[in-house]
């Protein structure tokens, strides 16, 4: 298949393990953005790859039959914006397609007899986010039809990332999945670096000063504000700190991000306080949470409790366990678990953020737990070469990679009765429920919805040992 060649009446099947909507091709698959089962149109390929089984990637040009699940999506950015695959089917629809990528990726793994349960659905499906991160280039996207205009400007922007195009922002005017409060910052921000000069970062030349921002929300009445930057400068931030605090006394705390690296913007970058608060307030079920500016937080504040109470549930403490939480961020899950656990340990290799979770639990008077920074391989094996710290659940919560193969096999070696699997990924959740099965068989399994209208679903598997 060649780059450009357009596909006439090109029928849309199936969706696959992502959530990513194709129709079989010359051997091998086509994958349609924006695209539905049961759409019928003529495509152009953007993308092609070759081989046995190729696989492509195009886009629709002219929609012939609309799929009977398709919608009128609510953003006037859904066509260019990469953020919100499924705006243009209903929420129900939405939750029955991530329901199908959960039910066909761990099949092999139900007892007999067993099926997933239906998705738990997001309490909000707009405004749901509690974190956002634009970005700012020298390079605004433009559709075809304004790169052949003379009239057209090549602008700075100040947006979105657009998806497969590394080097170029979509400039965007309203995002229907955080605060409103959030694009006015971001324009008013933008407006006050060109006003002084300010160069917008250039990926693909990689200089300029401004990179991103990267806005949270906490309790009413706290938000932190972190400005990307390339260079150092302390005299342009504060011309943009002075003038975001005169326009908006919304924000509360200010940092900055050094993130000369020129392969993306870096939210793991060292923070630096500039002024304001230096840690957002979290509150949730009881418990009060100090975050700072990049350590974890689940996005979906209103769904994180549901999700919480789904992994207590399945850890099934009777108040005698001692529990491992790995990947503990700033501790939210392990102050959960400490409710009904004898003691809990957290483990994250994030220093900051372990920095959190001990001031997390002394502001909530629990004693019952401990930190660790460290890799989490290692301090696994050090468990198991205890003969007195035995642990009996293990609640694990990685990124979206999955375990580390050492990972695992230090669970082996642990084996503890329960382990408690929460992921944003089930594709390489289903991958170590796999690498684990020889010694683990599982038992529950269920998704939950926090990401409304994107492709993602989180998902949460109990696995008990087989003896």
């Amino acid at each position: 298949m060649k780059l450009g060649r357009r596909v006439e009446e090109f029928a849309i099947t199936a969706i696959d393990r992502d959530g990513l909507p194709y129709g079989p091709f010359e051997g091998g698959k086509l994958y349609v953005d924006k695209s539905l089962p049961g759409d019928i149109a003529d495509v152009q390929a953007i993308r092609v790859s070759k081989g046995d089984f190729p696989v492509s990637t195009g886009r629709i040009v002219r929609l012939l039959q609309a799929s009977p699940d398709r919608i009128d999506p609510f953003c006037p950015h859904f066509e260019h914006c990469g953020g919100c695959q499924w705006q243009h089917t209903s929420y129900a629809h939405q939750l029955e397609i991530k329901h199908g990528q959960v039910s066909e990726l761990f099949a092999r793994h139900l007892p007999d007899g067993m099926t997933v349960p239906p998705v738990l659905p997001s309490p909000q499906q707009l405004r749901y986010r509690n974190k956002i991160v634009f970005t700012f280039s020298n390079r605004r996207w433009m559709t075809p039809e304004e790169k052949t205009s003379p009239d057209t400007i090549r602008r700075p922007a100040a947006g979105f990332l657009m998806r497969g195009k590394y080097d170029h922002t979509l400039e965007i005017h309203e995002c229907a999945l955080i605060d409103p409060i959030a694009v006015r910052i971001l324009h008013r921000l933008r407006d006050i670096a060109l006003e002084a000069g300010m160069k917008f970062y250039d990926m693909r030349e990689e200089y300029g000063f401004l990179r991103g921002l990267a806005l949270r929300f906490g309790d009413p009445g706290h938000l932190l504000a972190a400005i990307i930057t390339a260079e150092q400068d302390d005299e342009k931030l504060n011309v943009l700190t002075e003038g975001l605090t005169r326009d908006f006394p919304e924000i509360t705390g200010y940092f900055q991000l050094f993130n000369p690296d020129k392969s993306g913007v870096n939210m793991d970058a060292p923070a630096r306080h500039l002024r304001g608060e230096t840690q957002l307030p979290m509150s949730l079920d009881g418990f009060q949470f100090l975050v700072s500016p990049n350590a974890f937080f689940q996005t979906n504040t209103g769904q994180t409790l549901r999700l919480y109470q789904t992994a207590l549930d399945f850890a099934a403490l009777k108040g005698s366990e001692r529990v491992l939480d790995l990947y503990c961020g700033t501790g939210t899950i392990s102050l959960f678990l400490a409710r009904q656990a004898a003691f809990v340990t957290g483990v994250e290799f994030v220093d900051a953020a372990v920095n959190d979770a001990r001031t997390n639990a002394n502001r909530n008077g629990i004693t019952n737990v401990d930190f660790i920074a460290g890799d989490l391989k290692d301090e696994i094996s050090r468990f198991t070469e205890s003969s007195t710290e035995v642990i009996d659940v293990v609640v694990t919560d990685p990124p979206r990679a999955g375990h580390h193969r050492a990972v695992n096999q230090a669970l082996l070696k642990l084996a503890p009765k329960r382990i408690v699997y929460i992921s944003c990924n089930p594709i390489t959740q289903e991958r170590d429920t796999r690498m684990l099965s020889d010694r683990y068989r599982l038992t529950r399994i269920q998704p939950v919805d926090m990401f409304p209208h994107t492709g993602h679903v989180e998902n949460v598997v109990l696995l008990e040992r087989r003896d």
